[in-house]
């Protein structure tokens, strides 16, 4: 098959689909990237070969606030509403006519999309018999409804049946009337590639792709009453090359102490202050811990005098290597690094208030695997205690054990790579069809 996979230039949204790339080119087939310009080192070390997006779409994920002036200093929902109308919605007419000018060259079979490109919806709306199949990663929550009827975005959390007469309403009512700006933004990007809107912003990819594979597992998601036929959870995206090194003090992790690690993920790491040194100083007394933290690509030797002797920072780390070594872990709530943790059956404490990650923490905190501090700015006295919690309480390893255990019933590549022909078989006609990998 030819398949061209198209993602948002950030990390978190291509890391996922670079895990894709490499089972499907691993199985045979020929794979397009579509995705910024800077990654490609990373699209070829997978074997695929790297398509730019156009100029206008183009931004350093490393730097948003740079290449977005506004955005700097905005929190909570004024920072959702810059991301969705700049990043996400602004690229979206770029996006579109740059991928339709890829499928002219390229005549793909397929088309696999991170679930945030929207320059996929307006292919993905039109009739299938005109278009290639197109199949989503879903590189975040499950942005299926809801079974309590609340909407997703503000992390609001899950309500069980006999609460929802008493809150429901209210609760409805405010996170809709906060969410109602990127749905309008959603529906006007739309109108200006001539496409009529279809379902929500943050459902659409979901509802309307022929295949959606769900990143993580059930057992992590909200309950679901009618899981739609064309979603499957894929558990933890196949793995890619890692490109971090280890470090030169990778041995102290061997020397019989506990291990707590602290990362702010791949983009928010400008301000280090909000999450990895508070932590790091609110266990700096504790000589029964090593602590562990990443700087995102800065150099760690610009903070040497702000590291405690128990700690130990890198620019990055290859979580594969580290994770299994973690006994309990600090994060701004990244989906991708979560779902990582989680299938190594690391506990978390999850500090994040931008993005998706009051969703992911709300998640967190429901699963019974972590804790969800509900602030990106925790203090010393707040950090200590909930990673004391982790540590010395069972219950949350138990939780993230079973989570564990509940990715491991899962084999991505082979349920992609399964359902992926299938459907390209299917559209063709074709009875050479190999069983889908369900789960």
């Amino acid at each position: 098959m030819k398949i061209i996979i198209a993602a948002t230039p950030a990390t978190g949204h291509l890391n996922p689909v670079l895990g894709v790339a490499r089972t499907l080119i691993d199985r045979g087939h020929e794979v397009h990237v579509f995705t910024g310009q800077l990654f490609r080192a990373r699209v070829e070390s997978v074997g695929a070969r790297l398509h730019p997006l156009p100029a206008s779409a183009e931004f350093d994920a490393l730097d948003l606030d740079s290449s977005f002036p506004g955005r700097a200093g905005l929190t909570g929902m004024d920072i959702l509403n810059f991301d969705f109308k700049h990043i996400f919605f602004g690229n979206l007419a770029a996006q579109y006519r740059g991928l339709q000018a890829l499928i002219a060259e390229i005549e793909p079979d397929a088309i696999i999309a991170d679930a945030f490109f929207f320059g996929i919806v307006p292919l993905m709306l039109q009739p299938r018999a005109n278009r290639p199949v197109i199949a989503i990663c879903g590189v975040t929550f499950l942005g299926l409804p809801r079974a309590d009827g609340l909407p997703h975005g503000p992390g609001l959390p899950f309500l069980d049946a006999d609460e929802r007469p008493a809150q429901a309403a209210e609760m409805r009512a405010g996170a809709e009337a906060a969410m109602r700006p990127i749905q309008d933004m959603y529906e006007a990007a739309l109108r200006d590639v001539g496409v009529e809107p279809v379902g929500t912003a943050l459902g659409v990819t979901t509802s309307h792709a022929d295949i959606f594979w769900q990143g993580g597992v059930p057992e992590f998601e909200y309950p679901q009453t009618d899981l739609p036929p064309h979603v499957s959870f894929a558990g933890l995206w196949p793995a890619t090359p890692a490109p971090a090194p280890l470090p030169d003090w990778a041995l102290d992790l061997d020397t019989g102490r506990r291990v707590v690690f602290v990362t702010q993920g791949t983009v928010a790491n400008g301000d280090l202050d909000k999450l990895v040194l508070p932590t790091m100083r609110a266990l700096a007394d504790r000589d029964d811990l090593l602590v562990i933290g990443t700087a995102g690509g800065r150099d760690p030797g610009d903070l040497a005098d702000s590291i405690p002797a128990n700690a130990r920072l890198a620019a990055y780390l290859p979580l594969d290597w580290l994770l299994p070594r973690v006994d309990a872990m600090v994060t701004n709530g990244g989906f991708g690094t979560v779902i990582q943790a989680l299938a190594a059956g690391v506990p978390l404490v999850v500090a994040g208030a931008t993005e998706d990650k009051p969703e992911v923490a709300a998640r967190v905190d429901r699963s019974g695997a972590g804790i969800d501090l509900r602030t990106e700015r925790p203090d010393e006295t707040m950090l200590r205690s909930a990673i004391s919690a982790l540590l010395d309480a069972p219950k949350h390893r138990a939780a993230a054990s079973r989570l564990r255990d509940a990715f491991a019933r899962h084999d991505a590549g082979r349920i992609i790579a399964g359902q992926l022909h299938q459907a390209v078989a299917a559209r063709h006609g074709s009875d050479r069809q190999e069983p889908i990998a369900a789960e």
